[in-house]
């Protein structure tokens, strides 16, 4: 059993990647991309992939941590809730229960043991392989290098141009009104299409927050008075965003320093 002081907070709540210590190339990665219930966890070469980011978040009332693709919303779990040496560790639907918590355990030279806190067994590659695609597990502690890992923290999502798609309507994308390259032009939803107004460059200021600047005009989605614009970037939290998982490739941005999220007026896909 546990005890408090070993089930205390030692990392940071963040987005990181989650390297074994024999191979920093190698990282923890749902097989296939899969949005799915019971797809595997594996290692693989490091791509900085979605589906190689994992949330990292502490239940400081439980003492525990749940371990959350970035890709799918999914949660490291250990199969059926098994509590022997070789139970297999899938992605599964956050469900509160003990199989899908974990303990950070302290291993040296910047690397972890993560354990189970259901079964106290731990996090492990098997067989101490370095191939893409082997399997992980739960096996005792045994100090082995295949049972200690990395925590890198890294974007939610990646520098690059996006098109920006509603989950309601994959057909409907972020877009500025009119293609305006003026100060203050809205953005609204509009039919895709292959135009710079629809495409929108995320830059991150840290490894948390972004801004989110229009091709065609290089300006800044800004919050102002209810609405969402495009303005120069001058550095103020209303053009400052963060990404938050929601699942199956889906993700919420919110504002900065406030409780608010990007949202489409009555849930409406309709042009404009």
């Amino acid at each position: 059993e546990l005890i408090d002081d070993q089930a205390k907070k030692v990392l940071d709540d963040g987005v990181y990647t989650i390297s074994t210590s024999y191979d920093g190339q190698k990282v923890l990665d749902i097989s296939g991309g899969s949005y799915d219930n019971c797809a595997n966890v594996q290692i693989w070469g490091n791509v900085l992939v979605q589906q190689q980011k994992f949330q990292i978040k502490y239940n400081n009332d439980e003492m525990y941590y749940e371990i959350t693709c970035a890709n799918s919303g999914k949660v490291l779990d250990v199969a059926y809730g098994g509590k022997t040496n070789g139970s297999n560790v899938w992605q599964y639907e956050s469900n509160g229960t003990p199989a899908q918590q974990w303990v950070l355990q302290d291993a040296g030279d910047g690397y972890f043991y993560i354990m189970s806190k259901d079964s106290l067994l731990y996090l492990d590659v098997a067989g101490g392989s370095r191939d893409n695609g082997a399997n992980v597990q739960v096996y005792e502690g045994n100090g082995t290098s295949a049972q200690k890992f990395k925590f890198t923290e890294v974007k939610m999502i990646n520098d690059n141009f996006y098109n920006i798609a509603l989950k309601n309507n994959l057909d409907k994308r972020f877009d500025i009104r009119g293609g305006s390259t003026e100060e203050n032009a809205v953005l609204q939803v509009w039919q895709k299409d292959d135009v710079n107004q629809q495409r929108f460059e995320v830059k991150y200021i840290d490894n948390k927050y972004c801004k989110i600047v229009a091709k065609h005009s290089d300006m800044a989605l800004t919050a102002i008075d209810g609405k969402i614009v495009q303005a120069p970037y001058e550095e103020l939290e209303n053009q400052q965003w963060r990404t938050e998982v929601v699942g199956n490739g889906f993700y919420k941005i919110k504002l900065k320093n406030s409780n608010q999220y990007m949202t489409i007026s009555r849930n409406s896909s309709d042009n404009g």
